[in-house]
Order: structure tokens, then sequence, then C-alpha cells
């Protein structure tokens, strides 16, 4: 990897709003922080794997599976605050933001947002889009959707499609998959922005990175995923760890 370090690092708050103590909640009689960690692991470049959470359930859960874990604040408003507090106490070059309920993730999703440190001299943000194939997501305002140049950086992350845009069928969406990785340095920076108003009025904190003038590479990955939001998705991501569906 020419040199570079990558820690991935999986953020566990344990008081979501609409699931509480989701990333311990039972998925097929395993915890969902397990099978995110489990996938976590299938990926080739990162050199180690760590749970940061706000919570000593979340901290017992994994000592019982022997995953690695560290207790951090409960004032972080975002993941990427919670990885920033990590990256204070582990040293590394990069830092990959994976978040604690995609129970469904690839070990070459993440490995896909670290290509871009190694053949270049890249100094950003790198996320993940895949591209949407029904209607339904694209109306859907809890999948948010990025905008990209002819580069692949991002220039918007969205909710709301505009009527007229949808009825026109040559414009491609593209869901956007909310893991991250950052350069160290990168990582302070970014911690120590205000939150920006667009970041704050959407809930998206890759906005604030934007309205601060980071570039933001997007990697696009034919694999969709199962954010687990509410106890429903529990439902579906069980179906496709069942092979009850294939398709999501």
């Amino acid at each position: 990897m020419n040199n570079i370090k990558a820690i991935g690092v999986i953020p566990a708050r344990i008081k979501s709003s609409r699931f509480p103590e989701k990333v311990i909640h039972n998925i097929i009689g395993k915890p969902m922080i397990l099978h995110v960690y489990n996938q976590a692991k299938k990926a080739e470049l990162l050199n180690d794997i760590i749970v940061a959470t706000d919570s000593m359930k979340v901290v017992k859960v994994c000592d019982a599976y022997s995953i690695p874990v560290i207790l951090t604040s409960h004032t972080h408003k975002t993941g990427t605050d919670r990885v920033f507090e990590l990256s204070t106490i582990i040293d590394a070059n990069i830092y990959v933001n994976i978040q604690g309920d995609e129970p469904l993730i690839k070990g070459e999703m993440i490995d896909l947002l670290l290509k871009p440190y190694l053949d270049s001299n890249f100094y950003g943000v790198t996320t993940l889009k895949t591209r949407i194939k029904n209607n339904n997501s694209i109306m859907n305002p809890n999948i948010v959707k990025v905008i990209t140049d002819s580069n692949d950086f991002a220039i918007d992350f969205i909710r709301e499609i505009p009527a007229k845009s949808f009825n026109d069928k040559d414009i491609i969406y593209y869901k956007h998959i909310g893991l991250y990785s950052y350069p160290k340095e990168l990582l302070s920076k970014i911690y120590n922005f205000p939150r920006s108003e667009r970041e704050k009025k959407s809930s998206l904190e890759q906005l604030r990175f934007l309205d601060n003038n980071i570039q933001i590479k997007v990697m696009e990955t034919p694999f969709d995923t199962i954010g687990v939001d509410v106890y429903d998705d529990i439902i579906r991501v069980e179906e496709v760890l069942k092979g009850i569906i294939t398709c999501i």
C-alpha cells in the first residue's frame, strides 16, 4: 500500500433516535455489530478494524466476540467525529468510516475506497455510490442521492429529486453509500470545521466537507447495501442473508 497504514473504524452509537440499540440487535442470532465486523475483515487493504462506541453495552458485546473496541465520548454528533477521536489514540495514515448499521457491506467496497490513495497523490475524502435501479428508491427521501462531475468528484448530495428531473428518462441516479475514508490530517480539519447550515438542515455530514471545499472522490460499486435505520430493515437484511431475496 505504498507505506500507507489504513485503519477501519466502526462507529457504534447506542442511542439511535429511530432504533435505539440497533448496533447490538440480533440478526439471525448474532449482534449486528458482529456482522459488520466480519464483513469488514474481508477487506484486503485494511491493517486493522476497531469499533468506536459511546456505550459500555456495546463494549461488552464486542468483548464477548473478541472484537477490538474503544470507548469514546457520548457527545459526538456524527460518525466522522467519533472516528476523529480514535485517530488521536491510534495512529494511521488513512481512516475508513465503516457504518455500524451496514451489515451487508463487502470487503471489496472498503478496498475500493482506498484505491485513490494508492496510485496518486490524492488528498481528499472518498466515498461510494451505486446505480439506482428502481423508481421507488429515486423518490425515497431516506435514500440519499449523489451528484458527481465527469471525474467522479461529488457536486452535491440530495434527498429529494425534483419532479421534472424524475420524468427525464435520460438521467441516471446514484445512491450514496455512506462509507468514507480520510487522510489523518484532513480528518482533523473536518472535525474542527463547524457544522454547516446545509449539514444541519439535511442531516448529511458530507455536506460539511463540500461546504469547506474538501474534495470527495465518489467510487462506483456494483454492490448495494441495506442500512438499518428502523426495525423493518432488520427483516430485509435477514431475508438477504437467508437467500429469500437477492435484489436490494
